[in-house]
């Protein structure tokens, strides 16, 4: 009955910490900055979560296991054992030390080689998850071959990697083995002289050779558990290194509402003043000493030549990266003060929105059961994406597979700026939304785009240049600083670097 209630505990308490520390380790990796998380790939953080934090818990029920028990018959054996002889027990204690320390030549590789095929299993996962993703290309390539060769060669680094840690094992636990039987008969030798020459009772021979397997007996528990620790170990420090990761501050309690923000900040909505901004020390500024501002009611255009930080401007200004000097404003707060907080009053629709596998309705609510159908339908409306939502078998409630792979591009982005209508935000960032698509999708998403800029402030990042003849301003970017600004026909009078993208567009159109 004991051991049935102390299984049930067992694994209660098992489930119990793989769940809380796999939540925090979840919690950590959502809100960690995004300059931090992006250094991860995602196969290899599922492999930390869903691998190296079952192993890391197995270590902690290893500890609290099997091992208290037999230190605490360990330490009343070696007692009564020096009551017996103190010299048999001395001489026993001395050799159960020995017979911990002489297998720690193995314990350092055993950690190194772990480390090792940690990483390996990461890669192997992140290849696993990258093959499945693009089957289609795979598919469209006949590249069957090469993937399998690709995922064999990251699968046998997995495997030789463990055939070594096998053997180093192998051979750790050998060597306790060897060395715990030499001293066994060491002192059982000793014994039995202490026997012949009087000094002991047959008695105490018999129960000190008893009591000498009952003392050395913890010593192998805990070399032999030392030695598979060091595996467990190193999954251990890969999760850690996500726990001990900083955070972005939670949202402040002082965030005040959009009323007074926009009173406050006089209309100005998004500042850059002054920033440099390189995405490591050594690397060269991608930004330097760059300013501007997004006015209330505002439509301002980002444009330039391809590699010229468009993209990474946006993300700034969303809050995922810190320039390095210079300050960013947004509603007159500091951005990096309330990265979390101030997002609330920001929707961003990137050049290839995601789609979470689940409904459509499921996919504008984002977890916000008080929207109603007819928000919803209305959104969808304003972002000319009802007419083939309500086509579907099951309309709001039709599935969308991973990724939306079943929607077009234009079907994806338009869903994407539902989204951003039913958040109502006060800024609006557009990351390039009309980029590869057909002449109709196009069409069809500036209107919405036109609608949504309507009832907010815009920052929209735009490779067509025909996408921004009616905004209020253009931005014109190039080698990290704004070069030209000015409307859609302000620059195109200049004849300068605008006019020059816009010339070659219009050439490779007519082409």
């Amino acid at each position: 009955f004991a051991v049935f209630w102390i299984g049930i505990l067992s694994a209660t308490f098992n489930q119990s910490i793989n769940r809380d520390i796999s939540l925090e380790f979840l919690s950590k990796a959502l809100y960690v900055p995004y300059s931090k998380g992006s250094l991860y790939h995602s196969g290899d953080l599922s492999n930390r979560l869903f691998r190296d934090v079952g192993v890391s818990v197995g270590m902690l029920l290893e500890l609290g296991g099997w091992l208290p028990s037999s230190v605490v018959t360990g330490i009343v054996a070696f007692a009564y054992l020096a009551i017996l002889s103190w010299r048999v027990a001395f001489l026993t204690l001395a050799s159960g030390v020995l017979s911990f320390y002489i297998p720690r030549f193995f314990d350092q590789k055993i950690y190194n080689l772990s480390q090792q095929i940690n990483v390996d299993r990461s890669n192997l996962r992140s290849h696993m998850q990258e093959t499945l993703q693009a089957t289609d290309v795979i598919k469209s390539n006949n590249l069957q071959m090469w993937a399998k060769t690709r995922h064999s060669k990251y699968r046998n680094r997995v495997y030789q990697g463990e055939i070594k840690l096998g053997l180093l094992r192998a051979y750790a636990s050998s060597s306790t083995s060897i060395v715990a039987e030499i001293i066994s008969l060491v002192i059982g030798w000793i014994i039995v002289i202490l026997a012949i020459e009087g000094e002991i009772s047959a008695g105490v021979l018999l129960s000190a050779i008893l009591l000498v397997n009952r003392v050395q007996r913890p010593f192998d528990h805990v070399s032999y558990l030392y030695s598979g620790l060091q595996q467990k170990i190193s999954s251990a420090d890969r999760v850690l290194e996500i726990l001990d990761l900083p955070v972005e501050k939670l949202k402040s309690s002082e965030t005040l509402s959009k009323t007074d923000k926009t009173k406050e900040t006089e209309g100005v909505i998004l500042s850059f003043k002054d920033i440099t901004f390189a995405f490591s020390e050594d690397q060269k500024p991608l930004f330097k000493g760059l300013s501007f501002e997004l006015k209330k009611g505002e439509v301002v255009g980002l444009v330039g030549p391809s590699g010229s930080g468009k993209t990474t401007l946006a993300k700034i200004a969303l809050g995922f990266f810190q320039p390095q000097d210079g300050k960013v404003e947004v509603l007159g707060d500091s951005l990096f003060k309330d990265p979390i907080g101030l997002r609330e009053f920001m929707a961003y629709v990137p050049q290839n929105p995601y789609l979470f596998a689940g409904t459509v309705r499921e996919n504008l609510t984002l977890g916000d059961s008080s929207i109603s159908d007819q928000r919803i339908i209305e959104v969808l409306k304003l972002a000319n994406a009802w007419e083939f939502v309500a086509k579907l078998d099951k309309g709001l409630e039709a599935d969308i597979a991973e990724s939306g792979k079943d929607l077009s591009g234009g079907e994806k982005q338009r869903i994407a700026l539902a989204r951003a209508f039913l958040k109502n935000a006060e800024l609006v960032i557009l990351d390039e939304p009309t980029s590869a698509l057909d002449n109709e999708n196009q069409v069809l998403i500036n209107e919405a785009i036109e609608r949504l800029c309507k009832n907010s402030s815009s920052l929209v990042i735009a490779h067509r240049l025909s996408t921004l003849k009616n905004a209020d301003r253009i931005l014109v970017l190039d080698q990290g600083k704004i070069v030209e600004e000015g409307t859609h026909r302000e620059l195109l009078a200049l004849n300068g670097l605008y006019a020059t993208l816009y010339e070659m567009q219009k050439s490779e159109k007519s082409a």
